[in-house]
């Protein structure tokens, strides 16, 4: 796009530099809390910051075609990368959400406080641009953003926290959530839920732990596929005008007093075929560490693809980890019972 756009325009600014000027822009807004400003404002700025960077593009141009430190600051503020329309018919913004949210995640990135306070203006669009990067650069923006999520309603806190890390461990507490979609892994095993309520959420592959709630509500929620792992101390749970998928799912949510079994999740065939690669039939022990080639090797017709798909969501589910040493899977022992139950072992 920025290569493009020299051609576009007959912008002799490189793209580094081109990059440069964006985030510069970027950064203003993040600190002074605006999306949009007129294009005087805008050209100002890139005056003030990049003045040697312009002066030197400058000189790229032939004598009689070089065009004066105004024209060129025009020419990036009229950029691909910018709407001239912004969020009013005067001002000058990034071209969409996206965009801005890749320039703001890398500059909260560099707050090494890790007590960044900025606008929730630039929250989203930050964890939207985030979701294509691998897993460490998303738990590595959680970890920025964390103080600043403490600010923002429950149900925001909790649909970034699942975005960019896959699970939901931070504490809930005296608080609700209302149509946030939770999939693929454990609740309340690693931080406790209290005195919450979850309005209209959908629950999918996901193992509640019973120990970790205490006063928790569930109103008009749907369960699909999910289980509930059984402690000596299960707290009070409630759960009015809901839908599972397993008939007797919600007794044993709502169960207290040990007469109700736990609930394990059913499993894909691949996810089964991923554990058994740790735990192999006619085997009493399991590994606890495997390559990955290994789990991956003699797939049959399940499919690599499927294969891949299962690692993650074992990860997701804090099942599997990864191991100390690259390319290793390592077991989570803490599972060891639920892992049990779903090979059938004994």
């Amino acid at each position: 796009m920025l290569e493009r756009e020299r051609k576009r325009q007959d912008l002799r600014v490189l793209p580094p530099d081109q990059y440069g000027v964006l985030r510069t822009i970027a950064n203003d807004m993040l600190e002074k809390n605006y999306t949009s400003e007129s294009k005087e404002y805008i050209s100002d700025l890139t005056l003030k910051t990049h003045g040697d960077t312009l002066d030197a593009a400058r000189k790229q141009y032939p004598p009689e075609e070089r065009p004066s430190l105004g024209e060129l600051v025009t020419k990036l503020a009229g950029h691909a990368l910018l709407d001239k329309n912004g969020e009013n018919s005067q001002g000058i913004g990034f071209v969409n959400e996206f965009v801005l949210g890749n320039f703001c995640a890398e500059i909260i990135l560099e707050d090494q406080t890790h007590e960044w306070l900025g606008g929730e203006r630039f929250i989203e669009p930050s964890v939207v641009a985030t979701i294509p990067r691998d897993s460490e650069f998303k738990r590595r923006l959680w970890e920025s953003l964390k103080f600043s999520l403490e600010f923002l309603p429950a149900t925001n806190r909790v649909i970034y926290t699942t975005m960019l890390t896959g699970g939901l461990d931070i504490p809930l507490e005296d608080d609700s959530v209302e149509g946030v979609e939770v999939q693929d892994f454990s609740l309340a095993r690693v931080c406790k839920i209290n005195n919450f309520l979850f309005i209209s959420c959908f629950f999918k592959n996901v193992t509640f732990f019973s120990n970790g709630m205490d006063g928790v509500s569930f109103l008009n929620c749907r369960f699909y596929n999910c289980g509930v792992t059984k402690g000596d101390s299960a707290g009070k749970v409630h759960a009015l005008g809901c839908f599972a998928d397993n008939e007797f799912f919600l007794d044993s949510l709502q169960e207290r007093d040990g007469s109700f079994s736990e609930i394990t999740k059913k499993i894909s065939d691949a996810e089964l075929f991923v554990l058994e690669k740790f735990w192999p039939r006619g085997r009493n022990t399991l590994h606890k560490h495997r390559p990955v080639k290994i789990v991956c090797s003699n797939a049959g017709s399940i499919g690599q693809d499927k294969i891949i798909s299962a690692i993650s969501s074992l990860r997701r589910q804090g099942i599997i980890t990864d191991g100390e040493k690259n390319s290793v899977l390592e077991l989570n022992l803490e599972f060891v019972a639920e892992i049990k139950a779903l090979l059938g072992r004994q």
